[in-house]
């Protein structure tokens, strides 16, 4: 073999060397981009369809504690010959307080639910 037709071959093999990584290189990205933009979409549509899991999460959350405090109570404190009688029903995480101080009722704190405070002199 003469020395110029070792660097024809050379050259080819060079040639096929480089046309094979192209190849890979261009397969790998694609691999990659194919992930990636169908990662993308699946997330997409599950976001556009309303399945948001942090949403329900947090969904879930809210209605546990929404069960917790959705329960009626009845309380009666006697301060001085003075009765109250307070009934509340919550339905929200807010908790309704009421101070009795000499015969009179104050609420310090609203509540979105339905309460009713009864006072009557015995």
């Amino acid at each position: 073999m003469t020395p110029s037709e070792a660097r024809l071959q050379g050259r080819a093999r060079l040639r096929e060397r480089r046309r094979r990584t192209r190849m890979i290189r261009r397969r790998a990205v694609a691999a990659v981009v194919s992930l990636f933009l169908g990662t993308w979409c699946l997330i997409f549509v599950q976001l556009a369809s309303g399945h948001d899991p942090a949403l329900s999460a947090n969904a879930r959350r809210a209605a546990a504690t929404v069960a917790t405090t959705d329960t009626s109570s009845t309380k009666a404190t006697t301060t001085a010959g003075t009765t109250v009688t307070t009934t509340s029903s919550a339905t929200s995480t807010a908790h309704q307080q009421s101070t009795v101080s000499s015969g009179s009722t104050s609420p310090s704190a609203s509540s979105s639910g339905a309460s009713a405070v009864t006072t009557s002199q015995s």
